[in-house]
């Protein structure tokens, strides 16, 4: 614990739980030390709609009636492009919640774009015959002519990787279960290869897993399959498969498709809008296809 001060009382508050103050007044008279204590974020922006919590736990100190926490961020600690452990926790917290993204199918390497033939057209020019009523006969026979020409065939191109899956993981104790959460992230598959599951880790027999984006051989035209997610239960209180990817056509190959549109809707920070998302596909043998984005994880820390 460290001392804070609001309205120059001495109050107890757990060091780090808040990460942003997000109200000027507030910020104006909450201190340490006689100093500031946080960076205050007055135009902050949520990361998420309200379907993610973001507000820390109860100070149980109050500014016009409400306690100080409602005008505060949690702290968190996010993805980059590593696992999270549980050494990373800090000693006070024993609650936590949690955003994870699968990884997205990378995209798949098309077959022969294009295949050509040669056929040759023949070309006989009008034969002119004139006759005589006597006995001589005559004609002009034209020469026989060939052209050939290239003739075409289009295939389609390999279709685009699958988007991974979303859940948000309401409040979860880990008071006595804090050496055992651990986050695996799941990364981005290259060309015909699925991505990642991202799972989270809670205790030695919990555990939740998000699926990431399919993928297919190389010439396959059909999309990568959408990362799954788990349902929804007392602590995942929201769950979205991602998007299946979209199939290769004719001289182009499919798109990779993102995590879904429900998961699109609660995130507001456009960055973390391209997690999960997978690669496309490509129209021409031995151009591999995209690779798909890493998966992504955002974990809040509570103290109670």
């Amino acid at each position: 614990m460290s001392t804070y001060y609001y309205k120059n009382t001495s109050i107890k508050l757990d060091n780090g739980a808040i990460k942003y103050i997000i109200n000027s007044t507030v910020a104006g008279v909450f201190k340490y030390n006689g100093s500031s204590v946080f960076t205050l974020q007055s135009s902050y922006t949520s990361a998420f709609t309200t379907t993610v919590n973001e507000i820390p736990s109860d100070t149980g100190y109050n500014y016009n009636s409400t306690d100080i926490s409602t005008y505060c961020i949690a702290t968190w600690a996010e993805s980059s492009s590593s696992d999270f452990s549980s050494s990373s926790i800090p000693s006070w917290c024993n609650k936590i919640r949690a955003v994870l993204i699968g990884g997205g199918g990378g995209g798949i390497t098309g077959p022969n774009a294009n295949s050509y033939d040669t056929n040759t057209d023949y070309t006989h020019n009008v034969v002119n015959h004139q006759h005589d009523h006597g006995t001589s006969h005559y004609g002009n026979d034209n020469d026989i002519q060939s052209q050939p020409h290239n003739h075409t065939t289009y295939h389609n191109g390999g279709g685009g990787g699958g988007g991974g899956g979303f859940i948000y993981l309401s409040t979860y104790d880990i008071t006595n279960t804090k050496s055992n959460v651990n986050i695996s992230l799941g990364k981005g598959g290259t060309a015909n290869t699925a991505g990642g599951n991202t799972q989270i880790s809670l205790s030695t027999t919990k555990s939740y897993t998000v699926g990431g984006g399919g993928s297919g051989t190389s010439g396959t035209v059909t999309g990568g399959s959408a990362g799954t997610a788990p349902s929804t239960d007392y602590y995942v209180t929201t769950s979205v498969s991602g998007k299946k990817g979209s199939n290769g056509y004719s001289e182009n190959g499919g798109s990779g498709s993102s995590i879904g549109d429900d998961a699109l809707n609660i995130i507001n920070d456009s960055t973390i809008k391209t997690y999960g998302k997978g690669g496309n596909g490509t129209a021409t043998s031995g151009i591999a296809g995209g690779s798909g984005t890493n998966g992504y994880y955002r974990i809040y820390f509570l103290s109670s």
